[in-house]
């Protein structure tokens, strides 16, 4: 029997329940049919046009992605833009999309647990807690009605680590850019400062550098900052490294697909989309 975008779905969201979704969150199914037999998925961060027609022409039957094609209400579409274009696409070829954002950031082993990983943080805890369970006294926070499986659980933003041995800013820096194969990397913050403790948020974290600095952060690894925020923590005392976006998020599609992989087994592939959707050059 073939397996199905929901049983698909059903993995995904076992892994990182939509009730982790921040508010307003736009995530599930995108377009396409939840009763569509899968054999091939297709993993990408965007589900931008170009991303939707090589997912159609390696003969992918479900597109997932992190950030959403329908984010903001549509009035209208306007198959002249880039959103409309992947729509239109999706749509005549029967290509399923589905996006997992905000609850896969804050899932265990999702996007910050990837970064954390990747870059050797030791005992690692939550910078911000989002959703608590408790079997006697239910969810706490801004979220509620969770499912059972996750009683007496604690999920949040960020993640907070330490070093395996202190090294300069500088030269944490560095070892950043390598970590996330970039070409080059923004930091602030004295190059000698003795890193140790960081704090790492995947996408734009911005919001979270007081987290940061009031758990004793030196360095916080984010994306996304303008120079207002940038300069505040600055003068806070708190360095920042700044990744690309896409960087920082790109690297949890493998365990996506290691998920998938240990649950369809070869009755489903699963490949990542081979295009750079890093929108950063450097000069």
């Amino acid at each position: 029997m073939d397996v199905t975008a929901q049983q698909v779905v059903n993995v995904l969201e076992r892994f990182a329940p939509p009730i982790l979704a921040f508010e307003n969150d736009k995530i599930g199914l995108q377009l396409g049919r939840l009763n569509r037999p899968v054999h091939k998925v297709w993993l990408a961060l965007d589900p931008s046009p170009a991303v939707v027609k090589e997912a159609i022409d390696q003969h992918a039957d479900m597109l997932v992605t992190h950030h959403a094609m329908l984010f903001h209400p549509l009035l209208r579409i306007d198959t002249a833009t880039a959103r409309g274009k992947a729509m239109a696409l999706a749509l005549a070829h029967d290509l399923t999309v589905y996006n997992a954002h905000t609850n896969l950031d804050v899932a265990e082993g999702g996007v910050n647990d990837v970064l954390a990983q990747r870059l050797g943080l030791q005992n690692t805890r939550i910078l911000d807690v989002t959703y608590r369970v408790s079997p006697h006294t239910g969810a706490t926070g801004s979220m509620c009605g969770q499912p059972q499986e996750l009683a007496s659980q604690v999920f949040g933003m960020g993640r907070m680590g330490r070093l395996a041995a202190p090294v300069s800013l500088l030269e944490f820096a560095v070892f950043v850019r390598d970590a996330l194969t970039l070409a080059g990397i923004r930091y602030v913050g004295d190059p000698a400062l003795v890193v140790n403790q960081v704090a790492v948020v995947g996408g734009s974290g911005g919001r979270w550098m007081h987290h940061a600095l009031v758990q004793g952060a030196d360095v916080m690894v984010t994306s996304d900052c303008d120079h207002h925020t940038m300069a505040e923590a600055w003068q806070e005392g708190l360095a920042v490294v700044e990744a690309t976006h896409a960087a920082m998020e790109r690297p949890v599609l493998k365990w996506v697909q290691k998920l998938l992989h240990q649950e369809f087994g070869v009755a489903v592939q699963v490949h990542i989309s081979n295009l750079v959707e890093d929108p950063y050059l450097w000069a």
